[in-house]
């Protein structure tokens, strides 16, 4: 018969006996790495538990501790499936049990009712848990090879049309969350320019020119992006009235054979250049340098990885990063703003102003032509 292998168990009774108290907080630290070993366990029962209307009813009634059986009857779930879920949810601090009573926590509270970390968990959920088994593969050869799970595409970008309607939304609405923050701020900058006309590339969905066309129909606007990018924008523009002033442009902005349209004195690119690596943003930024007439502009809206001024803000960035990298295209992520200044400087740009604190952590950068 085999002897059992017991080197794990002896690494581990040891590990304790190598380390003094003064080094490090024995428990705290274990607890902690056990949080992230059953980390998609603790995510999968706040969602559920989200979604079967637990949390709902334990905020209710101001709150008030409710029983098992209570919950069984309000939800239509069984005790067993009660009881695993809220046992689970106590082990995760999103709920408290009192005897046989249970209530959420503040932490179960944000999770029921902020808007960020539903659209967080939805996205997290919809487009990036099954990709991210394929973190190692991407990680190591460069390609998003976690993105099969979702359709057979080069990158997300080309199938955002084609995903189902659960996946899309979750997309769409994390994408439009952190956007949608900073727009009103960084619209007022923009206009305050004077342009004529402006062009926004890699508009995705349409929704900054939707914005910009309700504002001021009289000025000219355009729209480069892919053709499946186009279509979306076009139906999302299609019952503005001044929506038929927009100029679509379809093109891929890493075909070295396609330029930017020129006759835009403004060009825009929101929450585009993270979705790609450091040579590309380079010769995307020449690209828009080419198509500007000395003394045009291109605003940049981003996040960058060393920017935010918060905890939360950081951390919700830094974690975003892998999903570029196993879903998006393999290669890119939030840049870093230091990093950023050199693909400026590569480019013939220069940053004539740097706004930030725009939104939920945005920086918008003014760029002009040196020749200007």
């Amino acid at each position: 018969m085999q002897e059992p292998d017991t080197s794990k168990a002896d690494q581990a009774s040891n590990f304790w006996g190598e380390l003094s108290v003064q080094e490090f907080d024995a428990f705290g630290t274990m607890m902690e790495a056990q949080k992230i070993a059953f980390g998609p366990v603790a995510f999968q029962v706040a969602r559920v538990a989200r979604r079967l209307g637990i949390f709902e009813k334990l905020s209710e009634e101001r709150c008030a501790p409710r029983s098992i059986a209570s919950l069984a009857t309000a939800t239509g779930l069984s005790d067993y499936a009660l009881e695993v879920l809220l046992r689970a949810a106590a082990a995760a601090g999103l709920v408290h049990c009192s005897g046989e009573l249970y209530n959420l926590t503040a932490v179960g509270r944000l999770i029921q009712a902020d808007p960020l970390t539903q659209v967080n968990m939805d996205f997290i959920h919809d487009i990036c848990f099954k990709p991210l088994f394929r973190l190692e593969e991407s990680i190591t050869a460069g390609q998003p090879s976690g993105l099969g799970e979702l359709g057979d595409w080069a990158t997300i970008y080309e199938g955002l049309s084609h995903l189902p309607p659960g996946p899309q939304q979750s997309w769409l609405a994390y994408d439009h969350l952190y956007s949608d923050s900073a727009f009103p701020s960084a619209q007022a900058i923009v206009y305050a320019s004077g342009f004529k006309a402006l062009l926004d590339v890699g508009g995705n969905t349409g929704r900054w020119l939707r914005l910009c066309v309700k504002r001021d129909a009289q000025r000219r606007y355009g729209l480069f992006d892919l053709p499946s990018q186009i279509s979306l924008a076009r139906q999302n523009l299609a019952e503005l009235p001044q929506a038929a002033q927009v100029v679509y442009h379809e093109g891929n902005i890493l075909d070295r054979d396609c330029p930017l349209p020129e006759g835009y004195d403004v060009l825009w690119m929101s929450q585009f250049l993270d979705c790609f690596g450091p040579a590309d943003v380079v010769a995307i930024l020449g690209k828009a340098y080419k198509a500007l007439a000395p003394g045009g502009r291109l605003f940049v809206l981003e996040v960058f990885c060393d920017n935010q001024d918060n905890e939360v803000a950081d951390f919700v960035v830094n974690m975003s990063s892998p999903y570029f990298t196993c879903v998006a295209n393999g290669k890119s992520g939030f840049h870093a703003l230091k990093a950023f200044r050199e693909f400026v400087d590569a480019s013939g740009f220069s940053i004539a102003h740097v706004y930030e604190g725009l939104g939920l952590g945005h920086t918008l950068l003014d760029l002009r032509k040196r020749d200007a």
